[in-house]
């Protein structure tokens, strides 16, 4: 798991870099690991769950919770459900 999430915060690390040009590489260095750690944390339970929902929607779930954060995809999830 910690090479897993060393490889994955590198890469991480590089997005930040291009996506969020905006953060120090102080915020970078804090951000990149615990995203990372996130990212197989999600894939961790999505396994112990039986794999329901399907690798993209995962994918979609957990860049909707990196950039907007856990209170926009809570309310987007509630918007689609109602609407």
């Amino acid at each position: 798991m910690e090479i897993g999430r060393r490889y994955f915060a590198r890469g991480i690390d590089q997005r930040l870099i291009q996506l969020a040009p905006a953060l120090t590489p102080a915020q970078r260095t804090a951000a990149a690991p615990m995203y990372a750690g996130a990212l197989l944390s999600l894939m961790a339970a999505w396994i112990q769950r039986g794999m329901v929902e399907s690798p993209q929607e995962m994918d979609d779930l957990y860049h909707q919770m990196v950039w907007f954060g856990i209170g926009s995809t809570a309310r987007r999830t509630a918007v689609a459900a109602s609407g």
